[in-house]
């Protein structure tokens, strides 16, 4: 496993979390996001505001790691500002980032280019912006995030188009302000942090 911090942390441990290893990450910025899809194959996401977006990727391991180029503007608008907050890597070449005011990004050639995706707002309408807190791609097709202000989206062509995702089985959503950290334990199994609740 792997783990990330403040001034460019990068630690690794091969039994479980009894001793850990610190890896080189060439950088100062402090990171706060790290996914790994295999033993080789991982990202790392850093830099929230003031500092600026950072991220690095390994194909060793983390034997060394590789500053990836975000893009500063897609589309004539600027993405990334206000940071970059969660990352969801599907394989070596397919990666998903979502950040504030909506922005969701995505690579199908490990971070050479990157396509700017819809902006998301809770109500179905993709023109109000929603910070996006969590995103998980189970392959390059299915998808979901949720964020700031009732965010729940889901895709099924890969970020193409994004639809409100349904509450069922309990009263949760009606004083509920945001959801955080989403994580799945199967491809349809998962769970998300929410931040508050009324009633």
């Amino acid at each position: 496993g792997w783990v990330v911090g403040d001034n460019g942390t990068i630690l690794r441990t091969t039994n479980g979390g009894q001793t850990w290893t610190k890896q080189t990450s060439g950088t100062t910025t402090d990171l706060h996001q790290v996914e790994f899809v295999d033993q080789n194959n991982g990202w790392v996401l850093g830099g929230l505001p003031p500092a600026s977006p950072i991220a690095l990727k390994t194909t060793n391991g983390g034997a060394t790691w590789t500053r990836v180029n975000l893009p500063p503007n897609l589309g004539g608008n600027p993405v990334g500002e206000g940071g970059y907050l969660d990352i969801s890597v599907v394989d070596a070449s397919a990666v998903w980032i979502g950040g504030r005011y909506g922005t969701i990004i995505r690579t199908l050639d490990g971070g050479a280019t990157w396509e700017r995706q819809d902006r998301l707002s809770a109500g179905g309408s993709l023109s109000v912006v929603n910070a996006v807190y969590g995103i998980h791609f189970r392959d390059r097709t299915n998808g979901c995030v949720v964020g700031l202000g009732y965010l729940r989206h889901h895709t099924t062509n890969g970020g193409a188009t994004w639809s409100p995702s349904a509450l069922t089985g309990t009263s949760l959503g009606a004083g509920t302000t945001s959801y955080y950290s989403l994580t799945f334990l199967t491809p349809l199994e998962g769970w998300v942090r929410v931040n508050s609740v009324e009633g």
